[in-house]
């Protein structure tokens, strides 16, 4: 291909934005499911300025599958690309020092607002350490159904896994939970990691 061919090219493709103003069903679905996106990589362990560039990603993927993603089943696309992104992110973070001084001025802060602001952000805070202590395949389930509120059966499809198996992860994530606000002891019924 010629020069003058490749950047005629270039200049014709679509960019980003093109995309999703000829797309009515890639606007919607960015529309609508952009929020469930970012709570669902948060929850899985990304800080919020990882969420925000996977987010980016997970719909980058998800515009190059449209074709190919049945109507009704984009949510669990875009979950299951969620996960995949947010493993990543976590693989190259691993060797990166997480604690950010300016992250860490803005919590202080934080903590001198009302009340209920405070609450909430601690409760928040607890529950991304105990999701931190589940084995990934029972926070995913646990994200799914409990803080999204996705039925096992959606879940099930979003993670391409039998639903008996989404139940399973879901019972021993609830349990690991519970033992720990609770403080119990692990039951013999093999609920542990």
């Amino acid at each position: 291909m010629t020069a003058a061919a490749q950047r005629t090219d270039a200049s014709t493709a679509p960019r980003p934005m093109d995309t999703v103003r000829d797309s009515p069903r890639l606007a919607a679905v960015l529309k609508t499911q952009l929020g469930f996106v970012w709570r669902c990589l948060r929850r899985l362990g990304l800080a919020p300025e990882d969420a925000d560039d996977a987010a980016q990603q997970v719909f980058i993927v998800f515009s190059r599958h449209l074709p190919d993603i049945a109507e009704g089943q984009e949510r669990a696309f875009l979950f299951g690309t969620a996960v995949r992104v947010a493993a990543n992110v976590r693989r190259k973070r691993q060797h990166v020092q997480l604690v950010d001084p300016e992250r860490l001025e803005e919590a202080l802060v934080e903590l001198r607002d009302p009340e209920w602001l405070l609450e909430r952000r601690r409760a928040g805070a607890l529950l991304d350490l105990l999701l931190e202590e589940l084995p990934v395949e029972q926070r995913t389930v646990f994200v799914l159904c409990e803080v999204e509120g996705l039925t096992k059966s959606e879940a099930a499809t979003a993670l391409e896994i039998p639903e008996g198996t989404v139940a399973s992860r879901l019972r021993r994530a609830r349990a690991h939970l519970h033992r720990r606000l609770t403080g119990a002891a692990p039951s013999d019924r093999g609920e542990t990691r």
